[in-house]
């Protein structure tokens, strides 16, 4: 099954690198770096980056075991029972998100974004992209 580059969605049927919730993993990676240099400053960048991608990565390898374990779980395909209402996130995804959000972290400390404009700025985006994500969107 080919992946597609760019995509609405990812699925197993349709697996796809970067979605809109690239953005949002770009953005969060910036705010990691937002909240690095705001609440623990006396860490260094490689660390802050190292502690970073632990949280991250374990964020999505429980994305790609609940695709691949629950939701693709053989037996349910055969009785039809494939919960649609499971987001699924393909290894391809979870591996291009995780590399996003490191490239979100780093582009916030290539720029030194540290005030507190930036932290509401980010926030706001998030919320506003989770909401309207979460509320239909689909291809």
């Amino acid at each position: 099954m080919a992946i597609r580059l760019i995509g609405q969605f990812d699925d197993l049927d349709h697996p796809t690198l970067i979605t809109a919730w690239s953005v949002v993993h770009i953005m969060t990676g910036a705010l990691g770096y937002v909240m690095w240099r705001r609440l623990f400053s006396n860490l260094s960048f490689p660390m802050a980056l190292f502690a970073g991608n632990v949280i991250h990565g374990l964020y999505e390898f429980t994305d790609i075991l609940k695709t691949y374990t629950v939701n693709h779980n053989p037996e349910r395909w055969l009785r039809g029972r494939r919960d649609k209402n499971i987001d699924e996130n393909t290894l391809p995804n979870s591996i291009a998100d995780h590399l996003l959000a490191n490239a979100g972290f780093c582009i916030a400390a290539y720029f030194g974004m540290q005030s507190n404009t930036y932290v509401i700025v980010f926030v706001a985006a998030v919320i506003v992209m989770l909401t309207t994500f979460k509320a239909g969107y689909t291809d």
